[in-house]
């Protein structure tokens, strides 16, 4: 039995009872008040610690109207997620994990535990439509959408295709090794990448102070320089601020993907925008060349350009643009690093990311029961479970980096254990089953404009 008191468990049991839906809704009545804890400010009537118990009883006694009642304090926990994802997740782990990193929240079992999280990136994965915090609307996405695709090995019918693998490969050697090639080798690719990066230090330069117009600056940046790199296409200021509007948080092609998050007629105005960047990526010359086999699973060049354009977006542009942001917003304007040292920047890069994860996490299905503590006691969660590994959280696991929050890419094990980009230690050359692709062209930006940043001849200090 779970560690949950005897009261939230008898609320727990009238919550669900009650057409399983408990009295939740998608919205907040007053977050500030339900946030600090206060439950008359929570539209479901109960207090934040009470809301985690709940979701935590129905995880682990499932029914279907329990599992109904924890998509409505999804949503409720969606609407509280205001100051930022990371605080968030600090915070409900104060208030719930019991002194330890797992907990539960947005409906799902949240593990922020080292050990767990490294233990589980590591095996076979079944995924559902499940993306960072949400659940995703599949009808809004491509049929063979990689990031919601099952690991071979896993039992799934899906799984039994190799699909994921194929497709995992496919964009790895072909689409983004080329990429990796042009951006190395081309003279032309390469100018105009410098030209970003200098545009980019120019502006944050520039802001000074000014967080918002730095985080602004960063995401038009990133934008840019990936649909050059990954595609070889130039986009002028305009196209970058429709990418910008779409992929950057809170961006409205990010929030469409999602359940209940933005209704029909608006996902048509988005939708045609998203089609007209498909297209781009389809005719670009990247994929000039392309041609359907098994080596893509027999995908249409329109196909693949429209998986590519939905990848990139969410975790090129998405997740690209919080590692550089990191660089100016979390490494201390104090800090000493060689900018003449390749190993000590990417170690810089990778302290940046970990520090604060350029993704929050993965989710993947438990294909048998699984103990995991909860509030220093062991329970065992049910075949079926959804699980969320928040590696924004195992990365500041004070168990395994001391003194967490601290910026130091010194740090012994840091190679080793970092977490980010979905495996465990970092190694240039590992491919894996579910390392991202572009991780390789995300850590060479960071770098370069790491670098670019520390042998600007303005010394000014980071916002």
């Amino acid at each position: 039995m779970p560690m949950i008191k005897p009261i939230l468990l008898t609320l727990a049991l009238l919550c669900v009872e009650h057409n399983g839906a408990a009295s939740a809704s998608v919205s907040v009545e007053d977050p500030e008040q339900c946030d600090d804890g206060n439950a008359e400010g929570c539209s479901s009537g109960y207090s934040v610690e009470q809301s985690c118990d709940i979701q935590l009883f129905n995880l682990l006694n499932p029914t279907e109207e329990r599992l109904a009642a924890n998509k409505q304090y999804y949503a409720e926990d969606m609407g509280l997620t205001r100051a930022g994802d990371l605080e968030f997740f600090l915070k409900r782990k104060a208030e719930c994990g019991g002194g330890g990193g797992n907990f539960a929240t947005y409906g799902k079992l949240m593990i922020g535990e080292y050990n767990d999280i490294a233990r589980l990136l590591q095996t076979p994965q079944v995924r559902g439509a499940h993306l960072g915090r949400g659940f995703l609307t599949p009808e809004r996405l491509p049929q063979q959408f990689m990031l919601a695709l099952d690991d071979p090995g896993t039992g799934t019918e899906q799984s039994e295709s190799g699909v994921h693998q194929i497709l995992h490969d496919f964009a790895w050697y072909d689409t983004i090794g080329k990429a990796q090639a042009r951006i190395n080798s081309d003279e032309t690719t390469k100018a105009a990448l410098e030209s970003y990066i200098t545009r980019l230090i120019t502006e944050v330069t520039e802001a000074g102070e000014d967080a918002a117009a730095v985080k602004t600056a960063v995401q038009f940046f990133t934008c840019r320089y990936m649909m050059k790199a990954l595609f070889d296409l130039d986009y002028n200021d305009a196209h970058v601020a429709k990418l910008q509007m779409l992929w950057q948080a809170p961006g409205a092609a990010l929030a469409s993907i999602f359940i209940g998050m933005v209704p029909d007629e608006q996902f048509a105005g988005i939708k045609q925008l998203l089609d007209s960047i498909s297209a781009d990526i389809a005719a670009s010359p990247a994929l000039v060349h392309y041609e359907p086999s098994e080596d893509n699973f027999n995908l249409t060049r329109e196909e693949w350009a429209n998986e590519l354009m939905y990848i990139v977006g969410i975790a090129a542009m998405g997740g690209g643009a919080n590692l550089v942001h990191n660089l100016f917003s979390k490494m201390p304007s104090t800090y000493e690093v060689d900018p003449s040292n390749h190993e000590e920047m990417a170690k810089v890069v990778l302290e940046a990311g970990r520090i604060k994860s350029p993704v929050n996490g993965v989710n993947l299905i438990l294909q048998e029961p699984t103990d995991f503590e909860i509030g220093g006691e062991a329970n065992t969660f049910p075949e079926g479970t959804v699980v969320f590994l928040c590696i924004a959280l195992g990365s500041l696991d004070e168990k395994v980096f001391p003194d967490p929050h601290t910026f130091d890419h010194t740090r012994d094990n840091l190679m080793s254990n970092i977490l980010n980009f979905n495996s465990v230690g970092y190694d240039a050359e590992a491919v894996g089953t579910r390392v991202c692709p572009g991780r390789n062209i995300a850590s060479k930006m960071a770098i370069d404009v790491l670098k670019a940043w520390l042998q600007r001849e303005i010394q000014v200090e980071l916002p």
